[in-house]
């Protein structure tokens, strides 16, 4: 692990957006002036932090529907993001940030797409994207982490994807 010393500004909530569509977001098309994403939440907090992120963002985001799946209720709305916004995190973040940037950064994957371990401290992420595992990985080292990347190998059918496992520990304490 090491200490990044790029770009060093705060995550926009745009920023903090584009991480949650990475992790929840289905891209519905691609506009000249917009790209349209559909996402769809179960837990509160997720909601309530997505919503948050759009009223900071200046983002008025549709509600589409709301319906039961075994005897979870799931919400879905549409929402506009800038224009030529992916799922991947390389094209979408510069890899030359400083290390509060880089620490954010971890901060909002996990909280998207990870968890946190109580006891040790120790920080999960994982994708089916390893593009994006080997991105949060190289954020990760310059945030002061330490990294041990894994991956399940899922060959069930052939429509199921690997997972890529990324865990980090906190070198700077």
């Amino acid at each position: 692990s090491g200490s990044g010393s790029g770009y060093n500004d705060d995550l926009s909530p745009i920023d903090r957006l584009k991480i949650a569509t990475q992790a929840d977001g289905k891209l519905c098309y691609h506009k000249n002036t917009y790209s349209l994403y559909s996402i769809t939440l179960t837990k509160q907090r997720k909601i309530d932090a997505f919503l948050g992120l759009c009223n900071k963002a200046g983002i008025t985001p549709s509600r589409r529907k709301s319906y039961l799946i075994n005897g979870s209720v799931k919400h879905s709305w549409s929402y506009r993001m800038p224009a030529g916004t992916t799922k991947t995190l390389s094209k979408e973040f510069n890899i030359k940030i400083g290390y509060d940037r880089a620490r954010q950064f971890i901060a909002e994957v996990v909280r998207w797409d990870g968890s946190v371990n109580r006891k040790t401290g120790q920080f999960y992420y994982s994708s089916s994207v390893k593009d994006n595992v080997d991105f949060v990985c190289a954020i990760a080292t310059q945030a002061g982490y330490s990294c041990n990347q894994t991956v399940q190998i899922d060959n069930r059918k052939e429509t199921y994807k690997d997972i890529h496992r990324l865990f980090m520990a906190d070198t700077t304490t």
